[in-house]
């Protein structure tokens, strides 16, 4: 869209999400794991004159395998997605992820995780087709309660049917996990990415040079919440398990986008 351009606003998160894992036996490493959320957020920005809020929903099952020794975990999931804009077009996804954490020591662990999935969008079938990442990840923590730190990068890849909309792309984020009193977390993330397009190769009739590569973006996020760890788990693993699963994701905030 001619003159559009990226607008900063005030937003919104609301999270919920349920987790389990249940070993197959006391002294089995495999477990059988799973989850369910739910996440909706909203912006505002009072100086535009129309469509001033936008919001939108996303939601997920996952069921996998996962395999624990004293210094290592390894994941494989299968899930499914739906990522709802303004109750007015969405985005649903198939697919799978996988993760390998090796703990180096106590408080530093390196991660690689990778996430492919098939992806359908109701308003724009052009856009339908296999989206994925693949990333790593170091992760110290630090003092008294264990607060994290997360920071790596990852490969950004589309191939979707209209090849104008496929692209390859990087992106770098640092995340911090503050763990406050009572369960409560404090969560600042920050990243940069940039994805090069293989199009539009044609605009107003004349022929344009192929691939294109937006500004870089940027995004920053403060998050607070509650956390409620442990459901359907071993006390002996409930502490390994909330600190590998969970904050192994680089990213805090769903990741089905409306534009690819």
């Amino acid at each position: 869209m001619k003159d559009a351009k990226a607008q900063p606003s005030a937003g919104a998160y609301l999270d919920a999400d349920v987790d389990f894992a249940r070993r197959f036996s006391f002294a089995s490493p495999w477990h059988l794991v799973g989850d369910a959320r739910v996440s909706w957020r909203g912006n505002e920005k009072s100086a535009l004159s129309e469509m001033n809020i936008r919001e939108s929903q996303w939601g997920r099952v996952a069921l996998g395998l996962r395999r624990m020794t004293s210094a290592t975990l390894a994941e494989a999931w299968l899930k499914a997605e739906i990522f709802d804009y303004d109750f007015y077009q969405h985005v649903s996804s198939i697919g799978s992820e996988a993760a390998f954490l090796w703990a180096a020591s106590p408080t530093f662990h390196l991660i690689s995780r990778d996430s492919v999935d098939r992806r359908d969008y109701s308003l724009d079938p052009e856009r339908n087709g296999k989206y994925g990442w693949a990333g790593e990840y170091a992760r110290p923590f630090f003092g008294a309660n264990n607060h994290e730190f997360l920071s790596g990068g990852r490969y950004l890849y589309a191939s979707a049917n209209r090849k104008d909309h496929g692209y390859n792309g990087r992106e770098a984020s640092v995340r911090f996990l503050l763990k406050l009193p009572r369960g409560f977390e404090l969560s600042p993330f920050a990243a940069w990415s940039v994805e090069r397009y293989n199009g539009p190769r044609h605009s107003a009739g004349k022929k344009r040079p192929q691939g294109r590569t937006p500004a870089p973006q940027p995004r920053l996020e403060l998050l607070i919440g509650y956390r409620a760890s442990g459901i359907m788990v071993r006390e002996s693993d409930a502490s390994f398990l909330g600190s590998c699963s969970t904050a192994a994701n680089p990213n805090p905030s769903p990741a089905i986008p409306l534009s690819g």
